[in-house]
């Protein structure tokens, strides 16, 4: 395998590229296989963005899957939970609606699936006060009413805790639900327990806006979850505080600073951070809540083009309340998602970023947008897609010197590739919890598509200062998206996959065989969509690859003519979907209480017979 270091990059020809790191199958991967042990790709289809990205059924079904080719593995078990918002049709943010939980239950030669809306308090709301001047409107990512305050829609990160199941969000508390049932059962901590984010624009609101990560982390070892609140910069609402629960009593805050005494301040979002051992990471993330769009949905800024990490011992998390120092580490290029090895001994923390230059997923496609390269409109069926990437992105590992906060340059590995690192948006890998050390990651990249690079986006990333391929180099006809496995010692890319044209993949998760060990010893399950409507399937497919052999591509396609999905997020398996046992609640009277008093007798009536009669008292 080809070492890459931060300043030495694969580049050069696709072709060149996967014969030098030894993948088999991508080149050729458009064209339909004739492996007897694979699954048949289905038609050639024209390279365009499907529109069934953002086309959905909102129907809550309990159905079985079909296999449409190949042959489903008899070693696959266990639950696959995969989150969605719902997109609500008028061009807002395709991350901005319901969300959707989506059950895969990989039996004995049969896939069930189970899904459910996230029915929180606020949707009930939503329901209710639609038509009346209660109602809720969105912007941009966020839908909220003058009246009642934000939305809570989970509708991004699934994650295990122990045998229960939280549901995540960026702009709200996370909520836990029944892993068997799929219905909500309590949000984690009252609505006094968290601190709200959006200052005096919308105090004393029924729903406050909690801002917090959209991946809790679930701490095997010592049984604690740990999440980030943080406030709105915009509304001059500047903390931000490191969240940790015991699952069972009250949260605890803790508001971090720096080393001057000043707040830490979140200028984008804290869409994910890592834990170790000995350390919490808080990221300043790739995902730009823009608090002006509350008001003008219009306004576009560009991100920020670096990773900031504010590095918090977690020996120093011991009083609630106080206030913890987090020491800064700025390190070029931005990222989205971030991952540690849980074992940080001998002072050094290491972790795994996918960067994401100069590419903004909180831009989306608008009404009145041209395309960069050709100046056409936008396709009308894709208004509210999330924008295209303005540069190639790269999966990189750094390590951290713990005693002086700061990367270790020579340390640091960078890969960059000409087929798998455009967009590169989600990852996957054995187990919910990140091992004491990575051997393999997968990674999951959109590719490069025409259809979705606006003149507005590319304005605002043309002068990106760490800028690879020149504004006039980017592709014109398009890159593959791919899931690529890399090895975590070297990040070398050992293996990958890239989709055929018009077929667009989702949410990987990795699902490990019955009775194995290791990291490469299961099957990398996603969502498929596509324009491919037959009477099988609506465009929404189910693939599985082998762990071991992506480039190989599918062993098993599987749909259901009622299953429609938009473009997913993101996912978790469990061995179990066991019944919640657990005793903790927080009753909506309880969590609504205080700010219900100083309502009209027009929201309190809404609340008692429209929401409370949905929950236990």
């Amino acid at each position: 395998m080809t070492r890459i270091d931060r300043r030495q990059f694969l580049d050069g020809s696709a072709a060149g590229a996967l014969a030098l790191l030894g993948l088999r199958g991508i080149a050729g991967c458009n064209a339909n296989t004739t492996d007897s042990a694979l699954a048949d790709t289905g038609p050639a289809l024209p390279r365009r963005i499907p529109a069934s990205l953002l086309t959905h059924s909102r129907a809550e079904l309990d159905i079985s899957l079909r296999v449409l080719s190949g042959k489903l593995p008899s070693d696959i078990y266990g639950h696959l939970y995969i989150t969605s918002p719902l997109p609500w049709g008028d061009g807002t943010h395709v991350f901005n609606g319901d969300g959707m939980l989506y059950r895969f239950d990989f039996g004995d030669a049969a896939v069930g699936l189970r899904t459910r809306l996230a029915k929180t308090p606020c949707y009930y709301a939503d329901q209710a006060a639609a038509g009346t001047d209660m109602a809720f409107r969105n912007a941009a990512l966020a839908r909220f009413s003058p009246v009642l305050g934000f939305r809570n829609q989970v509708n991004t990160t699934p994650v295990p805790m122990g045998d229960r199941l939280i549901l995540a969000t960026d702009g709200g508390r996370p909520y836990e639900v029944d892993p068997a049932s799929m219905e909500v059962v309590t949000p984690v901590g009252a609505q006094s327990e968290w601190r709200p984010s959006a200052g005096e624009a919308f105090a004393g609101k029924p729903f406050q806006l909690q801002l917090s990560a959209a991946h809790p982390y679930w701490d095997e070892h010592t049984r604690q979850l740990f999440t980030i609140g943080y406030g709105l910069p915009q509304t001059n609402n500047r903390f931000t505080e490191i969240v940790r629960w015991d699952g069972t009593g009250q949260l605890e805050r803790f508001p971090l600073v720096l080393e001057d005494g000043n707040p830490v301040v979140i200028e984008q979002s804290a869409h994910q951070f890592a834990v170790t051992a000995g350390h919490v990471l808080v990221m300043e993330c790739a995902v730009l809540f823009e608090g002006e769009q509350l008001a003008n949905s219009n306004v576009s800024r560009a991100q920020l083009p670096s990773t900031v990490l504010y590095l918090v011992r977690r020996a120093d998390l011991t009083k609630p309340g106080a206030s913890v120092t987090a020491r800064k580490i700025v390190i070029p290029r931005e990222s989205a998602h971030i991952m540690a090895d849980y074992d940080d001994s001998g002072d050094r923390v290491v972790i795994y970023l996918a960067n994401l230059d100069a590419t903004d997923l909180t831009e989306w496609l608008r009404p009145d947008d041209t395309l960069a390269q050709s100046g056409a409109p936008v396709r009308a069926e894709l208004r509210g897609l999330f924008g295209g990437g303005a540069d190639i992105g790269r999966v990189a590992r750094h390590v951290i010197d713990t005693r002086a906060a700061k990367v270790v340059e020579p340390e640091s590995l960078v890969t960059r590739h000409d087929v798998h690192t455009w967009s590169v948006l989600f990852h996957t890998h054995r187990d919910a919890m990140p091992p004491a050390r990575f051997e393999d990651i997968y990674f999951y990249s959109f590719g490069f598509s025409e259809e979705l690079l606006t003149k507005r986006i590319l304005d605002l990333y043309r002068e990106y200062p760490h800028r690879d391929v020149a504004v006039s180099a980017l592709p014109t006809s398009g890159k593959p998206p791919t899931i690529f496995r890399v090895n975590a010692r070297d990040m070398s890319i050992a293996d990958g996959y890239a989709f055929p044209a018009g077929r667009i993949p989702t949410s990987p998760q990795f699902v490990p065989r019955r009775g194995s060990s290791g990291s490469t010893e299961g099957y990398l399950a996603c969502v498929v969509l596509s324009d491919d409507v037959t009477a099988a399937s609506p465009g929404t497919e189910i693939w599985l690859l082998d762990a071991k052999h992506l480039a190989k591509g599918p062993i098993c396609r599987l749909a259901h003519p009622e299953m429609s999905l938009p473009f997913t997020l993101h996912t978790t398996w469990m061995a179990e979907a066991k019944p919640r046992t657990a005793a903790y609640r927080v009753s909506p009277r309880q969590d609504f209480g205080a700010e219900l008093a100083s309502q009209t007798e027009d929201v309190k009536a809404l609340f008692e017979q429209k929401i409370f009669p949905h929950f236990p008292a």
